[in-house]
């Protein structure tokens, strides 16, 4: 009997309370939807991840070396924990296409044995492996295919080994060890200037001139084998055969280890925006049920004094919370899952998965239960504790009336009539109350700057990296390194303003235990084509005996400037330089040093294995015929392409997952204002009744609400802004990878949509609100208050 009658009053609360309740359930709901959509979608790309390494047997280790006879190969499945071993033929090619000026690249890789070991094997999407008979027919990657129209049939002419061939496309395929693809210069996937080409193993060594040799190693490890004891041991047969790159795990393998850092973003951000979100709607929450509870006043003393004690009333504003609770759980959790699949979907796309497995992720979905449920218990624990600590009595006496103490400035406002006098009054008389607006509505601003923000750095990342530091038209890479006397050959290709060379040569840098393999790349000590920047953006200059870390590498390795790092190529003797400058590099990590101190620390002397180009603005079609008919150049990649690319990347992967954060952020900033003042506007019912009953018209009424909404926005702004800036600080500190170094920048624009939001919510709500004055019953609302 009792609990039926404290339920029926619950339930008549939740009615009368929906419009404040709705705004913080859709908070709430905001918060679980965020935490489903990206740990189902994280969940699922791993498990889909997972399958596919398993059928396609990809491999644990992997290692690439100076062509060495099959017996090596022997050798190293004689290592106790080594499964099975695929000895490979791996090199580079390049495809020429009708209408296409530019050489395109190509990495070739031989087939896996037909009775050979399944490592790395491929997931044919259209036609057929190649005949044993037949050396002009090969596989290639179906990116490559689908971005030129490409297919079973269609016939490729390639240079490989310095020989033009015909070759006959007979299939094509994805493959475990590309899920994520870079040709040479690329920092991102180009499906249209870069191709993956499989071929019979023994006509791929021929035209690569191995004979019976291989040049890559790729390892599958017995259950329960360590990977570094398996590493050690490979690397002591590859140094006692001539060496190689030493033997790496999937952690350093290209593809999975872009992969797997998106995946760990993913995780991250599952965790940090709901996070915000929640400690908005908690915030929300416990205001509007002190709030309420100041509302209710009345009525617990009623309750009290027919013998309820305060426990059970306590109980009764904690059971109100969780059925807000409850509800944005009914309403976020399919939402997050409906969205968690479309999200997927569109991963999965990008990632190039043969197949998909999605699965909503049940943990996360139990997590959201749970924290949803303690967080409107802990935002519900105070306000209930003050409704339990109300004595009947004291409950049911109306409240003090405020002070009618002068306010300083009331003179000078008079001149602004009587509601710029009244709103003056409620500010200095009722402080608490403008103030929960005002932070109500400065998260509001703060969670759209702290999600928008995030297309404000990919703009600055492109103008860092592509316009500041790097300034030339296009890089070419060379098939091999050349001396740098060849530069002077391509200088007098048609059109060719300038050419400055570059060295990128696979090292690892170590510093006090901690090491990291990079790309230590030379450059001219006067080049202008691709500068570096300081932290503070600036150009700096390349010294002589030095070398100039990015940031992040500095950080991985602890370095500062004037410590002493040992260098070790992966062809040549180490050697110790010292730090001499930090740059900021948004892009991957970067070592640096003048080409020609590079060159007379390698054994093989002055090299360069690239070059940038300053073209003339003119019609390039004669330097594009002179780069097509040679035989140095193994890729092109014109600026603008890369940056396309880019940006294409950036849309179809973070950008995914902040657009639907972007999205929840606004439904949450509307709910946000809407609650507050609808919240606000049940708070001041008996007080608008009376001065409509003292002659006050809707007019003044509604000008004086407009001043204190208006008030508390205007201070909400600043604030606001500073709150985004605060939590996207946050945000940027855990997406901080090896892959890319995301600079928390927010332009006009992101500071523009907040306010716009934030001021259009306050609109929408002020005129719902407008709606409720007009139908005030004043004698009802009197008499209400009286008793």
């Amino acid at each position: 009997m009792v609990i039926g009658l404290l339920d029926r009053k619950l339930l008549r609360d939740l009615w009368h309370l929906r419009g404040q309740g709705l705004g913080i359930v859709l908070v709430l709901a905001c918060a679980g939807a965020t935490v489903v959509m990206s740990f189902s979608v994280q969940h699922s790309l791993f498990e889909t991840r997972a399958d596919y390494y398993r059928r396609c047997g990809f491999a644990d280790l992997f290692a690439t070396l100076p062509p060495a006879p099959l017996s090596l190969a022997d050798a190293v499945r004689r290592i106790p924990g080594v499964a099975t071993v695929a000895a490979r033929v791996v090199g580079s090619g390049g495809i020429a296409l009708d209408g296409i000026d530019e050489p395109i690249p190509a990495r070739m890789i031989s087939l896996p044995e037909p009775d050979g070991p399944a490592i790395n094997g491929l997931a044919l999407q259209q036609g057929r492996i190649p005949a044993g008979d037949r050396p002009d027919e090969v596989v290639i990657d179906a990116g490559f295919a689908k971005a030129h129209g490409l297919g079973p049939g269609s016939r490729l002419t390639m240079t490989i080994g310095g020989l033009r061939r015909t070759l006959i496309i007979v299939g094509t395929a994805l493959s475990p060890e590309f899920i994520f693809a870079l040709g040479p210069g690329q920092i991102v996937p180009d499906d249209r200037r870069f191709a993956i080409v499989w071929q019979d193993r023994r006509v791929l060594a021929e035209a690569l001139r191995l004979g019976d040799r291989f040049n890559d190693l790729a390892i599958r490890l017995a259950p329960g084998a360590s990977a570094s004891a398996v590493s050690e041991a490979v690397d002591r047969l590859l140094a006692a055969d001539g060496g190689g790159d030493a033997v790496h795990d999937r952690a350093r393998q290209q593809s999975h280890a872009f992969v797997q850092s998106q995946l760990e973003e993913l995780g991250a951000i599952g965790i940090l925006v709901p996070a915000i979100f929640l400690g908005v709607a908690v915030f929300l929450l416990h205001a509007s049920m002190l709030r309420v509870i100041e509302l209710q006043r009345p009525e617990i003393g009623i309750v009290k004094a027919l013998g309820f004690d305060d426990a059970t009333v306590g109980r009764h504003y904690v059971k109100f919370a969780l059925a807000l609770a409850i509800a944005a759980s009914l309403l976020g959790l399919p939402v997050g899952v409906a969205l968690g699949r479309v999200v997927t979907q569109i991963y999965a796309g990008f990632f190039r998965f043969p197949f998909l497995h999605y699965e909503p992720d049940l943990p996360a979905v139990a997590g959201v239960i749970l924290v949803l449920g303690a967080a409107a218990a802990i935002a519900a624990l105070q306000p209930a504790a003050r409704a339990a600590a109300l004595p009947p009595a004291r409950a049911l006496l109306p409240p003090t009336p405020a002070s009618p103490r002068a306010v300083v400035g009331e003179q000078m406002v008079r001149r602004l009539g009587v509601p710029a006098v009244l709103v003056l009054r409620q500010l200095a008389r009722h402080p608490l109350r403008v103030l929960l607006t005002t932070f109500a509505a400065a998260f509001a601003v703060g969670l759209q700057i702290a999600t928008l923000f995030s297309f404000d750095a990919l703009d600055e990342m492109v103008d860092v990296f592509y316009g500041r530091a790097q300034r030339q038209d296009a890089t070419i890479t060379f098939a091999a390194p050349l001396p740098p006397a060849a530069l002077a050959d391509i200088a007098r290709w048609p059109g060719v303003r300038r050419i400055e060379g570059r060295l990128d040569l696979p090292a690892r840098l170590t510093l006090r235990g901690a090491a990291r393999d990079v790309v230590l790349t030379g450059l001219p000590a006067d080049g202008t084509l691709q500068r570096l920047l300081d932290t503070a953006l600036e150009p700096v200059s390349l010294a002589e005996g030095g070398l100039a870390v990015s940031r992040r590498l500095a950080e991985i390795l602890g370095a500062r400037t004037g410590d002493s790092v040992t260098v070790s190529p992966a062809t040549g003797r180490p050697f110790d330089i010292a730090v001499a400058a930090i740059v900021e590099q948004y892009i991957g990590l970067g070592a640096y040093m003048d080409l020609a101190a590079l060159g007379r620390r390698l054994d093989s002397g002055p090299i360069v294995t690239g070059a940038e180009v300053k073209l003339a603005d003119k019609d390039r079609t004669d330097f594009l015929r002179a780069l097509k008919a040679s035989s140095v150049v193994a890729s092109y990649m014109p600026r603008t392409a890369t940056i396309v690319a880019f940006r294409e990347t950036m849309a179809r992967t973070l950008t995914i997952i902040v657009s639907a954060f972007v999205a929840f952020a606004a439904v949450a900033a509307f709910a946000i204002v809407d609650a507050t003042v609808r919240v606000a506007l049940s708070e001041r019912l008996r007080e608008l009744a009376i001065l409509r009953a003292l002659g006050f018209g809707e007019s003044t009424i509604l000008l004086m609400l407009a001043g204190e909404l208006a008030f508390a926005v205007a201070l909400a702004l600043p604030l606001g802004a500073a709150v985004g800036i605060g939590l996207g600080q946050v945000i940027v500190w855990t997406l901080d990878n090896d892959l890319f170094h995301v600079p928390l920048v927010v332009g006009w624009r992101s500071y523009a949509i907040a306010i716009g939001i934030v001021l259009a919510a306050a609109v929408v709500s002020f005129a719902l609100a407008a709606r409720r004055v007009r139908k005030i019953d004043v004698p009802a609302a009197l008499r209400a208050a009286a008793t």
